[in-house]
């Protein structure tokens, strides 16, 4: 019991120690705003909502790049039934807005490479055109954007239509703009860990997330997926944002601490300056393989120590 509170104090007095000093990094501060549009599920019911969607969220990107930034997120499902390949009035809005204010945009999009294969993805729009290289989601979420075993679960697209058909990529990949490289995360798939460690090693000074949050009502999930994020960045030593369409929006630093935040079913524009990373923390370069291994081990071993005590108790 000593040695366990003496322990619970050293780890309260090593983070309060790291958190007393400011966040890694050597670069200048780079700007950032996370559009929080605060629409629904039903806004996007029929083509006259969708279209005043639209309306809306270029309204919020505008009055984000009026402040200046050098980022504008932009949150997922922002742009339903409207993608960058086949709407002309999306390529020429953002495009329009990244020119005239200096700001490189991030959004949701679907990449088609035929009829049959298409992705959930993010592009990034900088001043000078579209960023060559877009980011497709890795971990895709089960009966939403694909049916895991199709030929077990081959009712799935009769009972719903809402069950899309994506395909997954099979890795993730950095967004270049300038000073920024960004590690990018669409919707839940900031809850897996590799994701982030993995851009942050291919050099990823930036870790973003947009996010459609309006399916999870409030269950929690908003927390939750605003908790991980917080976690993400301590991690991998980077700072992290985050822009939802219905909530939690916001702006960690590369230690955590909150910087900007919008609550949930509240419409607006979180915004703060942070500082690029690119130091190398334990979690990146191998203790996320490590640690939760090792816990998995330790945890096993507890229980096969438990079990074995059991059977000799009952022994004669």
């Amino acid at each position: 019991a000593a040695a366990l509170l003496l322990g619970i104090a050293a780890l309260g007095a090593f983070g309060s120690r790291a958190l007393g000093k400011p966040a890694p990094g050597s670069e200048a501060p780079v700007s950032i705003a996370c559009i929080q549009p605060n629409l629904p599920q039903s806004a996007r019911e029929t083509v006259e909502s969708a279209a005043r969607q639209y309306a809306i969220v270029i309204d919020a990107i505008r009055a984000a790049a009026a402040r200046r930034p050098d980022l504008i997120l932009v949150p997922e499902s922002s742009f339903y039934g409207v993608t960058w390949q086949r709407s002309a009035s999306l390529r020429n809005d953002l495009s329009t807005i990244a020119r005239e204010s200096g700001a490189s945009i991030l959004f949701n999009d679907v990449d088609e490479e035929s009829d049959d294969v298409y992705f959930n993805a993010a592009r990034l729009v900088t001043p000078s055109g579209l960023a060559p290289a877009t980011y497709r989601k890795v971990h895709l979420v089960p009966f939403g954007e694909y049916v895991p075993l199709p030929r077990l679960f081959f009712f799935m697209k009769s009972v719903s239509q809402a069950v899309g058909a994506f395909s997954a990529a099979r890795a993730p990949v950095v967004l270049a703009s300038g000073r920024l490289a960004l590690g990018p995360a669409i919707c839940y798939e900031m809850t897996y860990p590799s994701l982030p460690r993995v851009e942050t090693r291919h050099g990823a000074n930036l870790l973003v997330t947009i996010s459609n949050d309006a399916w999870y009502g409030k269950a929690g999930a908003q927390e939750q997926h605003f908790a991980a994020m917080v976690l993400r960045a301590i991690e991998n030593g980077r700072p992290f944002a985050r822009a939802a369409i219905t909530g939690i929006s916001g702006i960690v630093d590369a230690r955590g601490r909150l910087l900007a935040r919008i609550p949930p079913d509240t419409a607006g524009v979180a915004a703060a300056s942070v500082v690029p990373a690119n130091v190398r923390t334990v979690w990146t370069l191998g203790g996320g393989r490590v640690f939760p291994w090792s816990a998995d081990l330790l945890a096993a071993g507890m229980v096969l120590s438990a079990v074995v005590r059991g059977i000799r108790r009952r022994r004669p």
